[in-house]
């Protein structure tokens, strides 16, 4: 099952890929005003291209739901009183927290403090990116034939966060190589824990609340998302480096990897 998340999640990863490659060239080429013109109206084909597939994705659509104000709460309190499930809430926003920031800063890191070209930095980005694809299809993999998905998940935890220690050293005289494999190994981790977490999400659901409690996880997936880029801005603030922010941020996933591997929940 395992496995079958991981692929799942693979076509964010690979968007993100892609655009790290082309996006550094089209800045080169053209204003960045355009550049965004040109990725609005990619979205705007595409959005047209597919609505011919709705046919066939809402043929097994129910009757239109009532939508009530004072139930939205409740897959996110059914989350939180399950103790298998809070766990997974915990570490969905941790998770979140540092693949945000990763994608978020990554490149702006490389360039600005490390002092690679803005094409280099983004190829470095667009490695990470890559190397998330292969990561959520190997972890997804190792979670089904030979691990248990929480045991993948604390080994992702504690890998990340001494591959974050050792990406605030990087420095501008290492070879380009080097940098470039460190990044890479940090999408291999960082980023690519996504499908394991939702097939573990599946398997400790209550019977018949798969979807209600996979929409409460994600309400802390995306609030560890949304708290990244104002945290690790104010600590990029404050301590005047990049590095000494990916620093501090190993220290999430490590707490998260150790409460998995140790867990009896």
């Amino acid at each position: 099952m395992s496995l079958a998340f991981s692929i799942k999640q693979c076509g964010v990863p690979i968007g993100a890929a892609v655009a790290g490659i082309l996006l550094p060239a089209l800045l080169l080429m053209m204003h960045w005003q355009w550049t965004l013109i040109l990725l609005a109206a990619g979205c705007a084909m595409f959005a047209v291209a597919f609505q011919p597939l709705r046919v066939h994705f809402d043929a097994e659509r129910t009757s239109p739901l009532k939508v009530r104000i004072d139930r939205l709460g409740a897959p996110v309190a059914a989350v939180w009183r399950n103790p298998r499930l809070r766990e997974l809430a915990i570490s969905a926003a941790t998770f979140s927290f540092v693949q945000v920031i990763t994608i978020t800063y990554s490149v702006s890191y490389l360039n600005l403090e490390v002092g690679l070209t803005l094409v280099a930095a983004g190829f470095a980005f667009s490695s990470a990116q890559a190397a998330s694809v292969l990561g959520r299809i190997g972890w997804g993999v190792l979670a089904d034939r030979w691990l248990s998905a929480p045991r993948v998940l604390g080994i992702v935890g504690i890998t990340v966060s001494v591959l974050l220690v050792v990406m605030a050293l990087i420095a501008g005289t290492w070879p380009l190589s080097a940098i470039i494999v460190v990044v890479t190994l940090v999408g291999l981790t960082g980023l690519g824990w996504n499908g394991v977490h939702f097939a573990e999400v599946a398997r400790r659901a209550p019977p018949g609340e798969v979807a209600t409690s996979s929409s409460g996880i994600q309400f802390f997936s995306f609030g560890g998302a949304l708290l990244a880029p104002i945290v690790f801005g104010t600590l990029i603030s404050l301590t005047g480096t990049y590095a000494t922010g990916f620093a501090w941020l190993a220290l999430p996933p490590l707490w998260v990897g150790l409460r998995f591997l140790f867990s009896r929940v």
